[in-house]
């Protein structure tokens, strides 16, 4: 699909026009509020990683036009930038197993997101709540009006989704 979606969008290039593109220096990032119930057990915050099919994420959200970064690093972070670091491996069975381990049962765990803040963010959140689900984590989406909203602290709290820059410049966090 996203070779597809790729000619479609060289074939709306003309003389009048240039379609160019590259990285954005930013993460995407998932956070988890470890004092949330569901969230306590290291465990199920590592299912939960590990149940993220990110190529799928980039190849059906953004055609394929950016990439899987290595961690929280840049290239041009130069002497820093560590070779070879990658983010948790997509290992559905992995996340089972460590779910089992921790024995959870299914409770649900909220997932506060915005309509959009961020490009393709409802999609995403959508796209992880499924991966999330097929390994049997029971994660709801709470669409929020704005960041306090996001950020209010009522006891469920749980998954938010969130971005930094190239300025946070600690590769290996």
């Amino acid at each position: 699909a996203s070779r597809k979606h790729a000619r479609r969008m060289a074939s709306q290039a003309s003389d009048l026009l240039e379609v160019q593109g590259g990285l954005v220096t930013n993460h995407r990032i998932t956070v988890f509020d470890k004092n949330h119930k569901q969230l306590v057990d290291p465990r199920v915050r590592q299912a939960i990683t590990h149940a993220i099919d990110r190529q799928a994420i980039v190849d059906s959200l953004w055609a394929g036009r950016t990439r899987v970064p290595p961690g929280l690093q840049w290239e041009f972070y130069g002497k820093m930038f560590i070779e070879g670091w990658t983010v948790p491996e997509f290992d559905p069975d992995k996340a089972k197993a460590l779910l089992k381990a921790a024995n959870y049962k299914g409770d649900s765990i909220p997932f506060r997101v915005l309509n959009n803040y961020y490009t393709n963010q409802v999609g995403t959140a959508q796209i992880l709540t499924e991966m999330w689900r097929s390994v049997g984590i029971n994660v709801q989406i709470e669409m929020r009006e704005n960041w306090q909203q996001i950020f209010e602290n009522n006891g469920q709290r749980a998954i938010r989704d969130w971005s930094n820059s190239a300025g946070f410049s600690d590769p290996i966090s």
